[in-house]
């Protein structure tokens, strides 16, 4: 393709096959990508960090890419406006879409309930990596070796002789414990059994606001996600010498 950087930034709509949309179950997360459905076309747009969706979608064969200017929408590389629009459809989020949503808990009416255990279970469907587990001497490599970009797109803290990682792409780090998830975090490749709301499970073990709660198999554990800190190279080799976090 021809087009600058510029133009791409402009995009914020595209129209695939319905048949398509697997193509973006790593960004199902994402609340911003919105899709209308009619028979067996999908029509999406997105508000934010276009370029991880025009990454997935540029490959699908058919896929037309719209942009606006001054209220025109014109397909992506072409000067004259287009009177194609999105169906007159609901519009639902991209999760909606790839796996329904879940039925919200509803309270009996009266009269005493057993409690519920919670366990992990293997789960069939990709999961993105949100944040990571390692050892604080695992860090060393990476300091080393990141770029000022990939140090950048990563937070982090320090719980003794451990670092917790938050980002959307997050280092391979040998040894180290992956997470998917926002408010709770579950190991890679496991889903909880019963699926409650995230809410619910947050409420049952009293994490506040700032805390995130992280499952493992073998315990939780509430992390103060706002004590995060963009990762440095300065950082890191301080904490790594012994240093505050």
């Amino acid at each position: 393709m021809t087009n600058d950087h510029l133009d791409w930034e402009q995009v914020h709509e595209a129209r695939i096959r319905a048949t398509d949309l697997t193509c973006l179950a790593l960004l199902r997360d994402r609340p911003d990508i919105r899709v209308r459905l009619v028979e067996d076309v999908a029509w999406l747009n997105w508000t934010t960090s276009q370029a991880d969706v025009v990454r997935a979608l540029v490959p699908l064969p058919g896929v037309t890419f719209f942009q606006s200017t001054h209220g025109l929408r014109r397909r992506f590389g072409s000067r004259l406006p287009t009177n194609e629009a999105p169906p007159i459809a609901e519009e639902r989020s991209l999760a909606g879409v790839l796996s329904p949503s879940l039925p919200a808990p509803v309270q009996p009416s009266g009269g005493a309930f057993a409690g519920v255990s919670l366990r992990l279970i293997r789960c069939e469907f990709p999961q993105p990596t949100t944040a990571l587990v390692c050892e604080l001497a695992a860090l060393r490599f990476f300091a080393d070796t990141a770029t000022t970009a990939e140090l950048a797109g990563v937070s982090g803290l320090r719980t003794g002789d451990r670092a917790i990682l938050f980002g959307l792409r997050l280092p391979l780090i040998p040894g180290a414990a992956r997470f998917h998830g926002q408010d709770v975090l579950m190991p890679v490749g496991f889903r909880l059994e019963p699926e409650l709301p995230a809410a619910v499970i947050r409420s049952a073990v009293s994490a506040k606001p700032h805390e995130v709660l992280l499952i493992s198999e073998t315990e939780f554990q509430l992390i103060p996600q706002d004590r995060a800190e963009p990762l440095t190279r300065a950082g890191i080799r301080l904490a790594l010498a012994g240093g505050a976090p």
